[in-house]
């Protein structure tokens, strides 16, 4: 697994649009197309797309570890 990745998802933090693509082996552009055709949820701040944790761990197969609080 790519460690950026499951670093972002066991913190709980949004993930970037360019980060998901690295740890899938594909491109920006199908995360984007994905993101579009509403495959994948993401939420924009400002300029930038952000995927939840919990939905970059589905979409990369993980298992999301619950976050003690």
């Amino acid at each position: 697994m790519y460690e950026p990745l499951k670093t972002a998802i066991d913190n709980g933090t949004g993930v970037s649009v360019p980060l998901l693509a690295k740890a899938l082996g594909v491109s920006r552009n199908a995360i984007y197309r994905a993101i579009d055709r509403k495959e994948i949820h993401a939420t924009s701040i400002g300029r930038r797309v952000v995927i939840p944790a919990d939905v970059a761990a589905q979409v990369a197969g993980m298992k999301p570890e619950p976050i003690a609080a």
